[in-house]
C-alpha cells in the first residue's frame, strides 16, 4: 500500500527500525545477536520485550517518546497500548516501602502479626492519600491508593499520621468532571473518599475488621511517607475582626490539607496568625491562591526568616504536678521532662524509641508499677496525650518565641499512687506541656539556648566573566561557602550526557529555513554549587541581576539547620 501511495514514507519507517534496532542492541542480548547476524525480519515481538526490559530496569536509560496530539486526536492508541507492552503491571512491581518509626520494610513484613508469620487478618485495607483535592461540586475529596485488602464504603479509617479516625461519607470514582459513587476498591485501585476532615496529602489510613481498634505495631506505619523540610520562612497575617480571622482559618486548613509543607498557627491571645513555608516564592504563590480562592480580609506582613530555638546541652530533670481542673474534672498528673540536643550521630538510634515530629523527637515513658494499672485506664491515650503536650510545649521557645528544632524530649510519667489521681486527657497532655516549658526557661536562665538558621543549598549558573565576582560576594557578602565551580559550557560534555545524534528524530520539513539554531554561544558557563544562609538569600536573585546583567539562572533547595554565633547572632 504505502509503496505506491507513498513510497518515501516507508523508506522513512524502515530507517526508523534499523535505528530502533541499533539502539536497544545496546541494551538488549536478544536484540544484539539477532543484529550481528543481520538478521532483516526481527519479529516486532522480540523488540517489545527488549523495551519492556529496558524500561523495567528502572535505570532510565531508555525512554520511549510518542508523538501526538490529544486535542486532535493524533496518537493517543498507540500510546495507552504502549502503557500496556512496555510498563510494569502491578503484580510485577516489588512490594511498597513503610516507615515504622525510624525503620524501613516491606509492607507486608510489617503486617504479620508479632511472633507469626502470618498478615494479621483483622486489617481489612491500608490506603495512601496521595492528594486532596477541593472539588467544585463534591467538596473536599480525598484521593486514595489501596496496597492492601478491600476499602469498603463507610468503613471507618485510623490516620496513621494525624492518630485519628474518622468515617468517610463514600468513595468516588472519578471520570474527568463527572463523579460516581462507588462500593468499594480493591488492591491498585484508586478513588477519592467524601468527608474526611483531617486527611492530608501523604497521610496513610488503616481500616480493621469489625471496627477494632488497630495493634500498636501499626499505629504509626506510614507507606512512602512525603519528605517534608522544615519550613524556612514566615509572616504574620493579621485579620481585621472575627469574621475574616474564621475566613481565614478555614482557608488555611485547607491549602496545607493540600500543601503539607504549608504549615500555619494562631495565637490564641492576639488571633494572629503566623503562616510558614518552603521560601518566599512558595508563600507568594500559596497567599495568591488563597485569595483568589476566598475573600480573606487581614493585613499581610513581610516574609521572613524562620528562625529556630535549640538546647546547647542537655539539661537537668523537671518535674512538674499538674492537679488543676481541666473542663471541669479534676485530677492529678506528675511527669518529668529531660531535654537534650540530637546529635547526627544518634538520630537513628532515638527514632527507635521515639516519634519525630518538627524536627524534634519526643520519647514518652511510662513505667507500670503499683496500682498503675488501675488508675491508667487507656495506656495508649495517655501516652498520645502526653506526647502531644511536648509537642506543643516546643512550640514557643523562650528566646524569642520560635519553635524549637533539633531537641530529644524525654517524658516520664510518674505512676506513684500519690502522683497520678482520676487523669483525664487534658491533664496528660498539660502536664507534659507545662513540663516542658518549665524545661526550657531553666535552660534559658542558664543560657543555654541558642539559634539556628536554615541554610540553603544554591545552584547558581553564570557565565565564566562574572563567576570571580558571583563567587565573592557569596562568601563575603552573603556569609556562604562555596562547594564546588563546574564548568556547564558545551566543551566540557562529559560521557554522561546524552549524543542526541544517536537519537532518531525525522526529518524537519522546516529545516531549510535559515533560523538560529545552528548558532552557538561562544560565552562560557560555570555552575557554583555554594550553602549560604537564606537570611542572604531572600532578595539575592535581583541582587545578583546587577551583577550578572540578568545572564544568570538560581535554584536552591533546604540543607540544613546551623548555629548563629558571633555578630549575626546580636543583630537578630
Amino acid at each position: 500500500m504505502l509503496s505506491s501511495s507513498n513510497q518515501p514514507l516507508l523508506d522513512e519507517i524502515q530507517i526508523a527500525r534499523e535505528r530502533l534496532i541499533e539502539g536497544l542492541a545496546d541494551f538488549d542480548e536478544a536484540v544484539m545477536d539477532e543484529f550481528l547476524a543481520e538478521n532483516e525480519n526481527i519479529p516486532a515481538s522480540l523488540l517489545k520485550q527488549a523495551i519492556r526490559k529496558s524500561i523495567q530496569s528502572g535505570d532510565g536509560r531508555v525512554i520511549p517518546v510518542f508523538a501526538g496530539s490529544s486535542f486532535r486526536h493524533i496518537g493517543v492508541e498507540p500510546l495507552m497500548d504502549a502503557i500496556a507492552d512496555y510498563l510494569p503491571n502491578p503484580a510485577e512491581r516489588p512490594d511498597a516501602e513503610v516507615r515504622v518509626g525510624g525503620t524501613k520494610s516491606e509492607l507486608h513484613e510489617a503486617l504479620k502479626q508479632k511472633g507469626k508469620n502470618t498478615i494479621d487478618a483483622n486489617v481489612s485495607s491500608v490506603a495512601s492519600v496521595f492528594k486532596v483535592f477541593d472539588h467544585p461540586k463534591e467538596g473536599v475529596i480525598s484521593f486514595v491508593r489501596v496496597y492492601h485488602g478491600t476499602l469498603t464504603r463507610n468503613a471507618p479509617s485510623f490516620n496513621t499520621h494525624m492518630l485519628t479516625q474518622e468515617r468517610p461519607m463514600g468513595i468516588l470514582q472519578i471520570s474527568a468532571s463527572k463523579t460516581h459513587d462507588i462500593q468499594e476498591l480493591s488492591v491498585g485501585q484508586i478513588g477519592a473518599l467524601r468527608g474526611l476532615k483531617k486527611a492530608r496529602t501523604g497521610d496513610t489510613l488503616i481500616t480493621m475488621a469489625g471496627g477494632k481498634a488497630v495493634p500498636e505495631n501499626l499505629r504509626h506505619i506510614q507507606i512512602r511517607p512525603p519528605e517534608i523540610p522544615p519550613p524556612v520562612a514566615f509572616l504574620q497575617v493579621d485579620p481585621y475582626g472575627n469574621v475574616a480571622a474564621q475566613q481565614l482559618e478555614i482557608a488555611l486548613e485547607s491549602a496545607s490539607r493540600e500543601d503539607p509543607s504549608l504549615r500555619w498557627s494562631k495565637n490564641s491571645k492576639t488571633d494572629q496568625f503566623t503562616i510558614q513555608g518552603m521560601g518566599k516564592l512558595h508563600l507568594d504563590v500559596s497567599l495568591y491562591n488563597m485569595k483568589q480562592k476566598y475573600k480573606i480580609d487581614a493585613e499581610f506582613g513581610p516574609i521572613e526568616v524562620d528562625y529556630k530555638e535549640c538546647v546547647n546541652t542537655m539539661t537537668d530533670p523537671r518535674e512538674v504536678v499538674f492537679d488543676r481542673p481541666v473542663a471541669g474534672k479534676s485530677g492529678k498528673v506528675t511527669c518529668s521532662v529531660v531535654l537534650k540536643p540530637i546529635e547526627a550521630d544518634e538520630q537513628d538510634v532515638l527514632m527507635e524509641s521515639g516519634v519525630e515530629k518538627d524536627g524534634n523527637i519526643v520519647q514518652i515513658e511510662i513505667p507500670m508499677t503499683g496500682d498503675a494499672s488501675a488508675v491508667l485506664v487507656d495506656t495508649d491515650e495517655a501516652r498520645q496525650q502526653l506526647f502531644n503536650g511536648a509537642i506543643a510545649g516546643l512550640a514557643r521557645g523562650p528566646r524569642r518565641a520560635s519553635p524549637m528544632h533539633g531537641c530529644h524530649v524525654h517524658v516520664t510519667l510518674n505512676t506513684a499512687s500519690d502522683a497520678l489521681e482520676t487523669p483525664t486527657g487534658g491533664h496528660f497532655s498539660s502536664a507534659a506541656k507545662t513540663a516542658v516549658q518549665a524545661a526550657l526557661r531553666d535552660a534559658f536562665d542558664k543560657s543555654q539556648i541558642g539559634i539556628v538558621e536554615p541554610i540553603m543549598l544554591t545552584h547558581i549558573t553564570c557565565p565564566e566573566a562574572v563567576a570571580g565576582t558571583v563567587q565573592h560576594d557569596i562568601t563575603a557578602g552573603a556569609g556562604g561557602h562555596i562547594l564546588e565551580v563546574n564548568d556547564r559550557s558545551a566543551e566540557s560534555a562529559s560521557e554522561e550526557l546524552i549524543d542526541i545524534s544517536k537519537i532518531y528524530a525525522p526529518p524537519d520539513p522546516y529545516d531549510s529555513i535559515t533560523s538560529l539554531r545552528g548558532k552557538k554561544s561562544i560565552a562560557r558557563m560555570v555552575e557554583i554549587i555554594a550553602k549560604v544562609p537564606y537570611k542572604q538569600m531572600l532578595n539575592y536573585d535581583e541582587h545578583l541581576r546587577s551583577k550578572t546583567a540578568g545572564r544568570h539562572s538560581m535554584t536552591m533547595s533546604f540543607d540544613s539547620f546551623a548555629k548563629v554565633v558571633g555578630h549575626r547572632e546580636k543583630d537578630i
